[in-house]
């Protein structure tokens, strides 16, 4: 059956995101597919009268690779399959040009003449005999119908952009107190700070997408925030109560009695993406989010 020759690799959640795509070409950012942990998240980009860009996929080489596979319904399948064509992921089959084409008068042309567009067999879910349809253009998937801004979609959704790694001091299972400094820093890993790459080709046209983190925001908890650039400096005891040459914070107030102030690291994906060879290119954000807590105590003076 053809359900048995397409490969389900990873059922997936949407949610919502705002974020942009630049493109020389109608392209529009509309929303983003991550893995059930939450751990990986990718850009779907559709345009208006066809499909959404190609699926992702992960090689197992963050720093780069390619990709072959789309999306339907939450499963990844593979863009091509030997014998069954071209997946078109506005209706979920695969298209395949006849060989040889009908002969003029026959019914499936719907009274075209031979050469007026051509008859292409549909196969869909659970259909292996499938179906010959006409069509006037070849059905979306097709090489050569693809955009390189759908093209480049389908690699922007294959790069492991994770959630950053955070680390602070003191630690969520330590104490601070008002004033004094306190260090953040996130781990330099492919999949949580970049760079990471993927390329999604099909006959004709290849597209490289590549990511990395540009600054992370720190909220506080206390209404406060701070931006890096960088991922920070891990603090060592030899740094004693100095603060972060880059990224650092002083709290002024301290956190409730009994509880603790919630802090959010957000980190902003910078994407670029282009033709290989030349051409058409473009840019897009993304921000993944990770959290974690801090109490802070007021210095209490002892006097005698």
């Amino acid at each position: 059956m053809l359900t048995r020759r397409i490969a389900a690799v990873v059922s997936t959640v949407i949610a919502t995101a705002a974020l942009t795509l630049v493109a020389a070409g109608p392209a529009y950012a509309d929303y983003y597919q991550c893995t059930p942990d939450g751990e990986h998240c990718w850009l779907v980009v559709e345009t208006p009268g066809g499909p959404g860009g190609g699926g992702g996929g992960d090689d197992g080489d963050p720093g780069g690779g390619s990709t072959n596979t789309c999306e339907w319904q939450g499963q990844w399948v593979s863009c091509f399959q030997e014998g069954f064509g071209w997946f078109n992921e506005s209706d979920g089959c695969y298209y395949i040009l006849e060989s040889p084409q009908p002969p003029a008068g026959d019914p499936v042309w719907e009274g075209h003449a031979p050469g007026d567009g051509a008859i292409y067999r549909q196969r869909c879910f659970g259909d292996f005999m499938g179906t010959p349809l006409w069509r006037q253009t070849p059905p979306p998937g097709q090489p050569g119908t693809i955009t390189p801004a759908q093209l480049a979609a389908r690699a922007i959704r294959a790069l492991p952009m994770g959630k950053p790694q955070i680390s602070m001091a003191p630690q969520s299972t330590g104490r601070g107190l008002v004033g004094l400094p306190v260090w953040m820093w996130t781990a330099q890993t492919p999949t949580s700070w970049g760079p990471v790459s993927r390329t999604a080709a099909v006959p004709g046209l290849a597209v490289t997408a590549r990511a990395e983190v540009t600054q992370v925001v720190w909220t506080m908890g206390d209404g406060g925030s701070v931006t890096c650039t960088t991922p920070g400096t891990a603090y060592k005891p030899a740094f004693g109560g100095s603060m972060s040459p880059d990224c650092g914070y002083r709290y002024e107030r301290p956190t409730p009695p009994g509880g603790t102030f919630g802090v959010t690291a957000t980190a902003t994906w910078t994407i670029e993406w282009w033709v290989v060879g030349g051409g058409e290119r473009g840019d897009a954000t993304a921000t993944r989010q990770s959290q974690t807590t801090v109490q802070i105590d007021e210095l209490q003076v002892v006097t005698r």
